[in-house]
């Protein structure tokens, strides 16, 4: 077993069946000690995982019993963020226009639950001591999948402001001229984290470059996805404001 935590040579299990859907708690961990939750009984997903999320994973980041390294419990709250970010996400969708450029809510979720499996399995097998390269470039991917879905619903809102009051929607896109840019650039950058850890050379140096891949991930996911919501918001701000109207 190494330092960090153990990477194995194959692919861990991946039953997604069996997974709950969410993680419980909010907490900006990048760097940070983070808990993961249990819960006996997985619950369902549903539109507003923020109004469903239980806890799954006995808290452990601070219990005595368990010898869970610093990497793992930070490794654990990362995932435990990535499945409140999607919720956010999710929650966002549930603000629909009554526009047809609008994703349904029943789509975000679907899409948005396959991500929330993978953070939740990625927290399991930390602490199953079955981490492997596969496992971390999963998680980077359900990461850049979320920021996938928080950059078309922007596309979508803008969409809707200009089939609805096409001379007010100008502006608005002018305002986000620089969105798709940001995406090709975290895009990309996100490409090259999982690209890093798939071509590691040695399980040393998989660990070496593990957490510093992961949290650089999560950091820019977490911004770029929140700068998405947030211009969201305005957009959908402007086309209820002139229904009001």
């Amino acid at each position: 077993m190494m330092g960090c935590f153990h990477v194995s040579p194959s692919p861990a299990a991946f039953s997604v069946a069996q997974q709950p859907a969410a993680v419980a708690g909010f907490r900006q961990v990048v760097g940070r000690r983070a808990h993961c939750l249990h819960s006996p009984s997985p619950p369902r997903l549903s539109l507003r995982l923020t109004e469903t999320r239980r806890p799954r994973l006995a808290i452990r980041a601070h219990n005595p019993h368990y010898n869970s390294g610093e990497n793992t419990r930070c490794f654990c709250g990362l995932a435990d963020n990535a499945v409140t970010m999607a919720s956010h996400v999710v929650d966002s969708a549930s603000l629909n226009p009554t526009t047809p450029s609008e994703i349904s809510r029943e789509t975000v979720h679907r899409t948005l639950g396959v991500y929330v499996q993978i953070f939740v399995q990625t927290a399991d097998d930390t602490f199953n001591n079955t981490v492997s390269k596969e496992t971390i470039t999963s998680f980077l991917g359900a990461l850049r999948g979320v920021a996938s879905v928080a950059h078309i619903l922007l596309q979508a809102a803008l969409e809707g402001l200009s089939q609805e009051h096409p001379k007010e929607s100008l502006s608005e896109y002018a305002f986000n001229y620089d969105v798709k840019k940001m995406y090709h650039v975290y895009d990309r950058r996100m490409r090259e984290l999982e690209d890093g850890i798939r071509n590691a050379p040695t399980e040393i140096h998989t660990c070496k470059i593990l957490m510093p891949t992961i949290c650089e991930g999560m950091e820019a996911t977490e911004s770029f996805v929140a700068l998405m919501m947030a211009r969201r918001k305005r957009t959908l701000e402007k086309i209820q404001s002139k229904v009001v109207e």
